[in-house]
């Protein structure tokens, strides 16, 4: 099994010549979209503190910037293939049968996207009709608070739509159509958020269903502040990595740990755990691990323990806050989870995690008689490496210690952690530059337009199941085979397993945690408790086979077999196990400092 993209090596449907100009005005609207997130965000901040005042529009043009974003990221995803898929089938085709399936797969998207773009035309003419007087909202018909008002005006063709889904869903007919049919697109190849909506739209239009309720759910699903604070962390990685920040903590964890026997493992633990607290996403840290340190690693270890070391340190990402991981967990669960609460349930787990490898990576080389290396201890060095490291250690615990604390929101500390980066590589390091933004914004809001994809897409889906009482039906089973709350936790962690190799993880979080974090709170479990062991393990599945993502990425950098890969990693996917239920035994490991700080 193989996980892939919707490839950008060839153009899918039209000449890449003909598409140049509309790639360049796509980028640019994208690239002002971010700075107007970045600029309104960061203002509001420094106004707010600087002077006592704030800026009454400000949450809506970011809403509506970061919305604007999403879309505009979408399909430039789909471009540079960075919408991620499980290719089964096709594999196994013929080279000629594999492009045909290919194009049409793209074919099948963009039918799909002009019939949500039409349906979301319908919604926008009678918005108009009604509204017409109101000039800035009609000019941006998805205004970010316009959205209400739309949805008020239209609640009775909601209702008509959720009555006429009732009459043809009782039997969970509309839930099963969408079952069906996205397991079987996703493993034709189709990448998942679109095999979400294709399987959707499709279970909506044989059920009678409206569609032009899809627009409206798919717009809302992304209309959310602390939604926002995902390509920010995402871009702030970007810009730290490009500012030479792994350089640095490479050189503090050297002096530290670097002369004793797997050391140099140990630097890459350690470096893995100062990148986590800066980017909260394994996939780029896997890439900018395996860049810079794998090289160094291959001239101790072999080839396969050197990948899996690398894997292993960059899957503590989503686990140390801040974690992309986590925002998404507290967006779906809704009030119940805070995203600083869930940032502080990771630490401890975190930090037993990344003392368990470096303890890990110590027996394994004693026993496979690796030599030690590295420069001896030297205080005077590791002092020195410690003043020009702290500028860098510095930012998370600013935006850490601010969202904690509460001067801030996620989303605005995440701005800040981007102006941050910014003058820390422009200023400081002096790696970064100007050239270097439009890239890194690119990618970065491309990557959140990923998970903007699966959320937009999930919220149809969401809502049949709501129509079906799928959410009341499955807790009412749950509750039928067992009371005990640890049985439940279990049956989740047990599920989540599977989910996790078959599975891409933000897919899991938008269509698994609504139907599963309302149950859990009816067992009394905490949620926070409960939130972190999801988290926890669906990104221990980022490390499993078939569809372990950094798997994929490390495997790709280094050139490793993936065999090898995986043969070297399960060590370090029994113990994040290990920690998953002790953590689920003793719930004081993820609750206690997030408790003592009031959360």
């Amino acid at each position: 099994m193989n996980v892939q993209t919707m490839t950008a090596e060839r153009p899918l449907l039209w000449p890449d010549h003909a598409l140049s100009g509309l790639d360049k005005l796509v980028t640019g609207l994208l690239l002002a979209a971010v700075a107007v997130m970045v600029g309104v965000v960061s203002a509001q901040v420094a106004l707010r503190y600087g002077f006592n005042r704030s800026i009454d529009w400000a949450d809506e043009i970011g809403r509506l910037a970061f919305v604007w974003s999403i879309f505009l990221a979408i399909p430039l995803g789909v471009r540079q293939g960075a919408h991620i898929g499980i290719d089964v089938v096709a594999d196994k085709l013929p080279a000629v049968w594999r492009g045909v399936l290919k194009r049409a797969g793209a074919a099948l998207c963009a039918l799909m996207m002009v019939a949500i773009a039409w349906a979301a035309l319908g919604v926008a003419r009678t918005v108009g009709r009604t509204d017409g007087h109101r000039r800035l909202e009609r000019r941006l018909v998805h205004r970010a608070g316009g959205h209400r008002r739309a949805a008020v005006r239209l609640a009775p063709a909601a209702h008509r739509h959720r009555r006429a889904a009732g009459h043809t869903a009782g039997s969970g007919r509309m839930s099963a159509l969408v079952v069906v049919g996205f397991m079987a697109l996703a493993l034709l190849g189709l990448p998942i958020a679109f095999s979400m909506g294709v399987a959707s739209l499709v279970a909506l239009w044989l059920s009678g269903v409206d569609l032009s309720m899809v627009p409206q759910r798919m717009m809302h699903s992304v209309n959310s502040f602390p939604l926002m604070s995902i390509p920010f962390f995402m871009l702030a990685g970007e810009l730290m990595i490009k500012a030479g920040i792994v350089e640095r903590l490479i050189a503090l964890a050297n002096t530290l740990v670097g002369r004793v026997r797997g050391g140099m493992a140990h630097v890459t633990m350690l470096a893995g755990a100062g990148l986590a607290t800066v980017s909260g996403a394994a996939v780029s840290d896997a890439s900018a691990l395996s860049s810079i340190l794998a090289p160094s690693l291959t001239k101790i270890y072999d080839k396969g323990f050197a990948a899996a070391i690398v894997a292993a340190a960059a899957n503590l990402g989503p686990i140390i806050p801040p974690s992309g991981a986590m925002i998404v967990y507290a967006f779906m669960a809704g009030s119940s989870v805070s995203v600083g609460g869930m940032f502080m349930a990771g630490v401890v787990p975190g930090l037993i995690i990344t003392f368990g490898f470096i303890g890990l990576c110590s027996w394994i080389a004693t026993r496979r008689g690796w030599a030690v290396t590295g420069e001896p201890f030297r205080l005077a060095t590791v002092l020195a490496e410690l003043r020009r490291s702290l500028i860098v250690l510095a930012m998370p615990v600013l935006v850490i210690g601010g969202i904690v604390g509460g001067a801030f929101t996620a989303t605005e500390g995440s701005a800040i952690a981007v102006v941050y980066s910014m003058l820390l590589g422009f200023f400081v390091t002096r790696t970064l530059k100007l050239a270097d933004l439009p890239g890194l914004v690119v990618r970065a809001a491309i990557t959140s337009a990923v998970v903007g994809a699966l959320i937009a897409f999930a919220s149809i889906i969401t809502y049949l199941m709501t129509v079906d009482l799928l959410p009341q039906t499955l807790s009412t089973l749950l509750r039928g085979l067992t009371t005990d709350p640890l049985v439940y936790m279990a049956l989740v962690a047990l599920l989540l397993f599977v989910v996790g190799m078959f599975l891409e993880s933000n897919a899991a979080y938008i269509m698994l945690v609504p139907l599963l974090h309302p149950i859990a709170l009816q067992y009394g479990i905490d949620p926070l408790h409960f939130g972190f062991l999801f988290v926890l393990n669906l990104v221990i599945g980022m490390l499993t086979p078939p569809v372990g993502v950094v798997l994929f990425v490390v495997s790709g950098v280094t050139g490793v077999r993936m065999r090898e890969l995986v043969a070297n990693a399960w060590p370090f996917i029994a113990l994040m196990y290990a920690v998953l239920v002790l953590c689920m035994l003793v719930p004081s490991i993820v609750t206690a400092l997030p408790h003592a700080l009031g959360y």
